[in-house]
């Protein structure tokens, strides 16, 4: 998959969400042109079918503020968290992107997520990874983070969080047309693009043995938002059907054997 299809299929999402709530406003303003005339069905139809389009493209815009609200994330400046600053810092440098906002989950988890809703792009990390993780291992970590940053991947996982809650979103969105736009083994393939970003294998496995030694897993992780989670965010126990969820949730063990190999 190249770096601009996950950030096309975002657009291609939305664009899909918009022209599906078109057709009930053409069937409300036949049905009103019938019934009354055919200037006020036609008006009608254009008012709701514009009400939806505006409903739907406000949800993308505002979905990264909608998700930090939800995970109740905290702004931090850069000097309240150095090291982690200086960490993304460089690893925005060498992937050519802009520096992204800076939030934190409190939670003694670790784990963390990039968003991008197209206008804006956030990285959130909780207490525990930032405070668990060595130096080399949150390298790793923020490399996977900033990885999905610069494919496109964050952009259309973000656009299908933020669409999800919109009316009958499950049959017009489909998880299976974002699982296979995200592509299989997501999660795998996120290590692999933080590999080539850092070019030390080492680091992302350290950072995902640190992230099952601490435990990835946070308090109130709500399965709408849980493919976004750099590791698995729910419990194993938990009765998940979501494909999205399980593509990008492959057990940790497996992924550090993928990067064993190389």
């Amino acid at each position: 998959m190249d770096h601009d299809a996950p950030s096309d299929a975002a657009g291609q999402l939305t664009r899909r969400g918009m022209v599906v709530g078109l057709v009930p406003a053409l069937v409300v303003g036949v049905i009103m042109a019938l019934a009354l005339s055919w200037i006020a069905g036609i008006a009608i139809a254009v008012v709701l079918g514009a009400a939806w389009v505006l409903m739907v493209r406000s949800r993308r815009t505002k979905s990264v503020q909608a998700i930090l609200t939800e995970i109740s994330a905290i702004p931090v400046e850069t000097e309240e968290v150095p090291r982690l600053a200086n960490v993304v810092d460089g690893l925005c440098v060498a992937a050519g992107v802009s520096p992204p906002e800076l939030w934190v989950v409190r939670s003694a988890a670790a784990n963390g997520m990039a968003l991008d809703d197209g206008g804006r792009t956030a990285l959130v990390v909780t207490t525990g990874l930032v405070d668990g993780l060595g130096l080399v291992a949150l390298e790793g970590a923020i490399a996977n983070l900033i990885g999905r940053l610069r494919d496109g991947s964050a952009r259309l996982a973000t656009t299908a969080a933020g669409l999800g809650e919109l009316p009958l979103a499950s049959v017009w969105m489909p998880d299976r047309v974002v699982a296979n736009s995200l592509g299989e083994h997501y999660a795998v393939r996120s290590d692999l693009e933080a590999v080539r970003l850092t070019r030390y294998p080492p680091g992302m496995i350290a950072a995902l043995r640190d992230l099952s030694s601490v435990g990835p897993e946070v308090s109130g992780a709500q399965e709408r938002t849980a493919h976004l989670w750099l590791a698995p965010v729910l419990s194993k126990n938990a009765a998940v059907q979501s494909e999205i969820f399980l593509t990008s949730a492959e057990p940790l063990d497996l992924r550090m054997d993928v990067l064993g190999e190389l």
